[in-house]
């Protein structure tokens, strides 16, 4: 901050020094020092506004930019980019936030002012890094690295490390080496007393631990940079410590804290209209809600991050979004909507070229497709995950899954996967499916979710107590020397602790997964049997509707013996062999879903009308019905067609008159249309209306909630719509 201000004041003094030297026109020179002086006010105050009233910086910024640009100010005008781009920064549209930052590097470029033009970039990319644009980053960065060299500024080097770090940390595979760049980050900004970067690295160092799986002996750092914070009244930036202690704690599977913390966090976020930041608040949030299966608090979480990501406009966040709906769907069941969000996350991906969002869409859907039991679908799915996903693990993890010991974190998306070294080979699904059959104490279904089990372990529990007490300590604020030095003997014997119970641990592990296996097969065991009562009952449905059917029949006959004349057997009979037809359709070829297949079931049931009528009609039917239905819907359907049919033999053509019926059904989204027409003489709906075939129809048609209607162009053409 004193070199941002000291630079302000250089260039005020080359303004003011150039005015003066220009005699011939002094009064312009006192317009133009209290131009530049305005300028550097408005930035000063646009910097103190920054933190508490971000509208009021914005507006200050653009007083200070407008001044510049008019005068043609040119230190101050990149200063004034600069200054515009931080009150925008994460608060509206990130596309104007990049804008803000490449004018104010143009600027600086253009003047060969190489410590403005090193924070330009080191702003920009960090903008670049906070929204996963991690290629164009490194460019900025290998940029920053040749100017850093020029300038051989050590608070600068200091900066310059923290980013370096930071694109360590976006790519995931080096963690290592992330920790290290802090750690020189650190080191530096400690020699040049600069506090606001030491506290910064602080924190950032106890994630990188978090990640590394090595918390418990950096687990004072957190709280360090909180303290420092506090002091300085840095809301915003301790909101960040505590979104970074609230995802420890969900690593840990201390769900509870982390949801306390993220909660402090995310109200500090929105106050300080931060979006970005206030998106990974509710994302912490949307993690432990999936763990613990809590549907409503889950929907708002997504909501509110979906909010935040539609705010900034960013795309990446938007394609993250629509994969977790469908996670949320999957879960309610919703296996439809589901495929249609975990579609729309596909073609972010694909559209954005993300492998981390492929990674998580990849994984999402291998958990929604075992939901459904599609183990072969689930098997194709987790091997593009292990693709994806693989190529974002870092090498630490790698590692211990190959040696059999997985670090104590479990990170939301890079760990639902096993670490099994077939699939860091990539063998495929041949090698997945081999796999499956050697695990044959477990069930297939849940293989790929998370390990959340082994967040009891020992370390876990004991890393849990030691951050609430650090808490405890933080709140209070009368952290003594005496507690530091039992903090420290603590850690020692931890990490000693830890050397010598890894065989243990691992132990500890393998009996973990032996218990899933035993849990798993106990509850698929509990399935078959729930499975093989579904079937009971759908067998007993079946002869429940068989015994109804027969009902009917019965009531037709009743019907049909109270007239003198055979043409209502005749009708009868039709009727009674569309209902014998359903059944047959229903026991044989669609026995397992209980659904008709309208097709077959219609050109069975006319060839059958065809039959009764062969020796005097020549007549030719046309099905064209390629839609599957419920059993109750095609029954009666079935009778409305076999109305309309029997009738237009009956009626429509002339003796030995040949014809033609054609018989169309088209199954849509919502609704089923079926029409039906001959190319006969027609007819009148009103003579017939009082007939009992058309009361059936009307009765049927009403029974199934539909609309028909009948009209004569060319013959008789009957069009139903259905809801479905």
């Amino acid at each position: 901050m004193k070199v941002y201000f000291a630079l302000l004041c250089v260039a005020a003094g080359l303004v003011a020094s150039a005015v003066y030297v220009n005699n011939q026109n002094k009064e312009q020179a006192i317009i133009s020092i209290n131009d530049s002086a305005k300028v550097i006010t408005y930035l000063q105050q646009s910097q103190q506004y920054l933190r508490t009233n971000k509208q009021q910086a914005k507006i200050l910024a653009n007083n200070a930019l407008t001044l510049s640009l008019k005068n043609n100010y040119p230190e101050l005008k990149a200063l004034s980019w600069q200054s515009v781009a931080d009150a925008e920064r994460y608060t509206s549209n990130i596309s104007t936030l990049l804008e803000y930052d490449k004018q104010a590097i143009t600027v600086a470029e253009a003047i060969a002012d190489k410590e403005i033009l090193f924070k330009a970039l080191n702003a920009y990319s960090r903008d670049l890094l906070a929204i996963s644009q991690v290629n164009e980053a490194n460019q900025e960065i290998e940029k920053l690295k040749t100017l850093n060299k020029l300038i051989n500024n050590e608070s600068l080097t200091a900066q310059l490390f923290y980013t370096r770090g930071l694109l360590e940390f976006k790519r995931y595979i080096n963690l290592a080496a992330g920790k290290e760049y802090f750690n020189k980050s650190m080191q530096l900004a400690q020699k040049t007393n600069d506090q606001y970067l030491v506290a910064a690295n602080k924190v950032i160092l106890f994630q990188a631990h978090v990640y590394l799986g090595r918390i418990d002996t950096t687990a004072s750092l957190i709280y360090e940079g909180l303290n420092y914070y506090k002091q300085k009244g840095l809301a915003e930036e301790e909101a960040n410590g505590l979104h970074v202690l609230a995802d420890c704690y969900r690593l840990q599977g201390n769900t509870s804290k982390a949801i306390e913390f993220a909660k402090k966090a995310y109200p500090i976020f929105i106050q300080h209209q931060n979006h970005l930041a206030a998106a990974k608040a509710q994302f912490v949030l949307q993690q432990i809600y999936v763990i613990q299966q809590n549907q409503p608090e889950l929907f708002k979480a997504i909501t509110l991050l979906e909010k935040h990501y539609t705010i900034l406009n960013f795309e990446l966040g938007k394609g993250m979004t629509k994969n977790l709906w469908g996670q949320y769907y999957s879960m309610k069941g919703a296996y439809l909507k589901a495929d249609q969000y975990f579609e729309q996350g596909a073609t972010a991906a694909a559209n954005l070229n993300s492998t981390q969002l492929k990674g998580m869409n990849f994984t999402l859907k291998t958990e929604h497709l075992e939901r459904q039991h599609r183990t072969q679908a689930a098997d194709s799915m987790a091997v593009l995950a292990y693709g994806a996903v693989g190529k974002m693990i870092p090498e630490e993890l790698l590692e211990a899954a190959t040696k059999g010991t997985t670090p104590t974190t479990k990170d939301s998306l890079e760990k639902r996967l096993f670490f099994d070294s077939a699939f860091q080979k990539k063998q495929g699904v041949a090698t997945l499916q081999s796999f499956r059959q050697g695990l044959s104490a477990k069930d297939s279904a849940g293989l790929f979710r998370p390990m959340l089990s082994l967040f009891d372990s020992s370390i876990t529990v004991t890393f849990n107590k030691y951050l609430l007490n650090l808490e405890t300590q933080y709140k209070t604020r009368q952290i003594s020397d005496s507690l530091r030095i039992e903090m420290q003997n603590n850690v020692i014997a931890k990490g000693k602790l830890r050397q010598k119970n890894i065989t243990l641990f691992s132990a500890v592990l393998l009996l973990a997964f032996l218990a899933i296996g035993f849990a798993l097969q106990y509850r698929n065991r509990k399935r078959a049997v729930r499975d093989k009562q579904k079937i009971e009952l759908l067998q007993n449905e079946i002869h429940h509707r068989v015994k109804n059917n027969l009902g009917v029949i019965s009531r037709l006959v009743e019907v049909a013996g109270k007239t003198a004349n055979s043409e209502p057997l005749f009708a009868l009979k039709t009727r009674i062999k569309s209902i014998e037809l359903l059944h047959k359709h229903l026991y044989t070829e669609e026995a397992q879903t209980g659904n008709i297949a309208l097709q077959s079931y219609f050109e069975e049931l006319c060839r059958e009308i065809a039959a009764t009528f062969e020796s005097i009609k020549k007549i030719t039917i046309s099905v064209d019905a390629p839609a599957e239905v419920e059993s109750h819907i095609a029954e009666k359907l079935g009778l409305i067609l076999n109305e309309l049919v029997t009738n237009s033999f009956k009626y429509a053509f002339n003796e030995n008159e040949a014809g033609n019926i054609k018989i169309n059904v088209r199954q849509k989204i919502q609704k089923i249309d079926m029409t039906v027409e001959d190319n006969g003489i027609g007819f009148t709906v009103v003579k017939r209306s009082t007939s009992y075939g058309m009361k059936l129809i009307k009765g049927l048609s009403h029974e199934l909630n539909g609309k028909f209607a009948f009209t004569n162009e060319q013959g008789t053409r009957f069009q139903l719509s259905i809801p479905v």
